[in-house]
């Protein structure tokens, strides 16, 4: 699995076994509105089975039926500044690109992710540190957010996420690839 996927699943997705039939179950659902994304993710998860779309009013549902996806998603859901933490560097950058996709906003005077885990936002903060992209970590009511702000930093920022944009499954990563433990 990619950890562009993975990003996006723990920002907007979820995982569950039926119980009925013993399925484990991976899917995400978008308005209609944002149907790019829908099918940038659709396809991504397709390199790696058979993946359900189905179109209900308003609302897509895009679902997965894979043990393995099910349990990786599991882990990086309990602990995702850990996972974080020990993907190499391109990985890092491909899971902020999916978080982002699920969870953030961009727009011309900043760049957003929301999550109501501090502790990975700071892992993030941390590692955009080290790119030279300066950010911060804020309560924002009931939820923390990671901020973009400066337009030196916008501009690195956005010249490092295009440059991921030419390549979908990673950079050096093969679809099947295994994710680090």
């Amino acid at each position: 699995m990619t950890a562009r996927i993975l990003g996006f699943l723990y920002g907007d997705g979820c995982c569950y076994k039926n119980e009925s039939n013993g399925a484990y179950v991976v899917e995400f659902e978008q308005s209609r509105k944002n149907i790019e994304t829908v099918e940038k993710y659709y396809q991504l998860m397709r390199k790696f089975g058979s993946v359900l779309k189905v179109v209900k009013g308003d609302k897509i549902r895009v679902t997965m039926y894979s043990k393995s996806l099910f349990q990786l998603l599991k882990k990086v859901k309990n602990n995702p500044e850990k996972y974080f933490k020990s993907l190499e560097e391109p990985e890092k950058l491909y899971f902020i690109l999916g978080f982002l996709d699920a969870d953030g906003s961009i727009t011309k005077n900043e760049i957003v992710i929301y999550d109501k885990n501090k502790i990975l936002l700071e892992a993030i903060h941390d590692f955009l540190k080290m790119k030279r992209i300066k950010s911060n970590v804020r309560r924002n009511k009931n939820i923390w957010r990671l901020r973009i702000r400066s337009k030196n930093s916008l501009r690195s920022f956005l010249i490092l996420m295009r440059s991921l944009e030419s390549n979908p499954v990673g950079e050096g990563e093969k679809a099947d690839s295994q994710d680090p433990e």
